[in-house]
């Protein structure tokens, strides 16, 4: 289930993928590079990137910036203080519907027995 990976966790798989699976065919490798070195948008053309929306000083690319994202929402959910006027943590609390629908399968659930 895609819905529960973390914005790192599908660059890291997009990688993978690229690497180690027989992708090579039909140009697909070629399109799994394209999507991880690509900017990160919702479409709504609201801003050029997602990431102009919660770390509007971030330069760089949408993977180095997930990685700051996911960081911040990690030391968020484990901690569960800091600072609430973080846009990265105020989309994470506003959003939550999206991540807790009675038909999903929650995150701990799906990874038990797993090792990381």
């Amino acid at each position: 289930m895609f819905q529960g990976l973390w914005k790192t966790e599908v660059y890291e798989l997009a990688e993978y993928l690229s690497k180690n699976e027989n992708v090579h065919k039909q140009n697909t490798n070629l399109a799994l590079k394209r999507c991880i070195n690509a900017d990160a948008t919702d479409g709504l053309g609201i801003s050029n990137t997602d990431l102009d929306q919660i770390l509007p000083d971030f330069k760089g690319t949408s993977r180095e910036g997930y990685a700051i994202v996911d960081q911040r929402l990690k030391t968020f959910l484990t901690s569960l203080t800091g600072d609430l006027d973080d846009p990265v943590v105020g989309r994470h609390l506003n959003t939550n519907f999206k991540r807790n629908w009675p038909i999903n399968i929650p995150r701990e659930i799906l990874m038990e027995g797993t090792t990381k």
